[in-house]
């Protein structure tokens, strides 16, 4: 999730929240954080790659194709894309105005 309240309603249920620190940059201030931040996108990536989705998800005409098969298909996007990403956005203009 991208907005800070949609982030933080999903992680609501930590108990012990008074542990916890958000930290803006934290990736470049900790290197867990950064070792963290690989593996993370490294399970997206093969989640994505999983899920099908071409590019790796990335803007292009695979990405397009990919999105347009779906749609055409169910009268929307699958849950797991992200609709507030750019491309996302302008395939959704461009598709229903």
């Amino acid at each position: 999730p991208g907005r800070r309240e949609t982030w933080w309603k999903a992680f609501s249920d930590v108990r012990d929240m008074k542990n916890m620190t958000l930290e803006h940059k934290a990736d470049e201030n900790y290197p867990i954080v950064s070792a963290a931040s690989v593996v993370a996108k490294n399970a997206r990536d093969m989640h994505i790659d999983f899920l099908g989705v071409p590019n790796g998800g990335y803007s292009g005409t695979k990405l397009w194709e990919f999105l347009d098969a779906e749609f055409l298909k169910h009268g929307d996007l699958p849950f797991y894309v992200r609709r507030s990403w750019a491309p996302v956005k302008k395939f959704l203009e461009d598709r229903i105005g």
